[in-house]
């Protein structure tokens, strides 16, 4: 019995296992982690100004002034409150339409690439055309035409999120349909449901979920990028990119209110790329294997 338990692998599975054997990953994924947690419970567990509340009298004050840690802006808003809030929308916006993307992009992706025939072809040649055009070119008109809100800006962002994940769940269906085990499930007399529910779905879900850290990244970045030109969430609700309109105008007089929300949003996609790309690899290790 003794021999037994001592001759049991203790083994890790999933994004702890990619953790323990890659120890660079634990810097981007802790720095993540961190982010995220900040962002979201920042507001609740410190004692925080309002981030819409305009104090004239104390307007462009030097990050480290009393009460407002990362100074305020042209307004006297605080900008460590607005910058946390303004986070919240972004990362709320980035995930939606990664989650958006996901089920439906993963969906179709996975019916025309195991599928075939017409389908994959109607399928293969919607997703050509909506990635014909540049994702930040698309977003301009889509949320142009739908107008200013958080809603339109994920249904705009996820004109490039669904069919990036088309191609890279088709892509991946269409490998793992090939390969010898599924071959010889075919061969046995499995049907359809349970080749897809058994065999394709779940190593294709691996490398969906990898991608979703990176697509994240790229969907702030696009959020940001229409709010900064005014045509994401409107002021007075933050975001990092409406801040960043702000800030662009304060440089001179106020740099640190351009700075803190920029640094933010390059931390928080480096980090989302790092581990992204981590998983990614690991991922289509697995696919490959099969």
């Amino acid at each position: 019995m003794g021999d037994t338990t001592m001759a049991m692998p203790a083994r890790s599975t999933g994004v702890f296992a990619m953790l323990a054997q890659n120890r660079a990953m634990l810097v981007p994924s802790g720095a993540l982690v961190l982010l995220v947690l900040a962002v979201v419970l920042g507001p609740f567990l410190f004692d925080l100004p309002d981030p819409e509340r305009q104090t004239l009298a104390e307007a462009r004050l030097a990050p480290l002034s009393p009460g407002h840690l990362l100074g305020t802006d042209g307004l006297g808003r605080d900008v460590l409150s607005r910058a946390l809030d303004g986070g919240r929308v972004s990362l709320l916006v980035g995930f939606s339409a990664v989650a958006i993307g996901f089920i439906v992009g993963g969906l179709l992706g996975v019916t025309a690439g195991f599928l075939g025939g017409k389908v994959d072809a109607v399928i293969s040649r919607l997703t050509e055309i909506f990635s014909a055009f540049p994702s930040l070119i698309l977003a301009l008109a889509i949320a142009t035409f739908l107008g200013p809100s958080v809603r339109n800006i994920v249904l705009a962002i996820c004109c490039h999120t669904v069919p990036a994940y088309v191609r890279l769940a088709r892509a991946n269906a269409i490998k793992i349909r090939n390969s010898d085990f599924v071959v010889a499930a075919s061969l046995a007399g499995a049907n359809v449901r349970y080749t897809l529910r058994r065999h394709i779905v779940p190593l294709v879900l691996q490398s969906l979920l990898a991608y979703g850290l990176l697509a994240t990244g790229t969907a702030i970045v696009i959020e940001s990028s229409l709010s900064f030109l005014g045509l994401g969430v409107r002021p007075p609700q933050s975001t990092w990119g409406n801040m960043l309109a702000d800030g662009k105008t304060e440089l001179g007089m106020a740099s640190h209110v351009a700075f803190v929300p920029a640094i933010l949003l390059f931390l928080t996609v480096l980090n989302l790329n790092l581990v992204g790309e981590g998983l990614r690899t690991r991922a289509d290790r697995k696919v490959g294997a099969a």
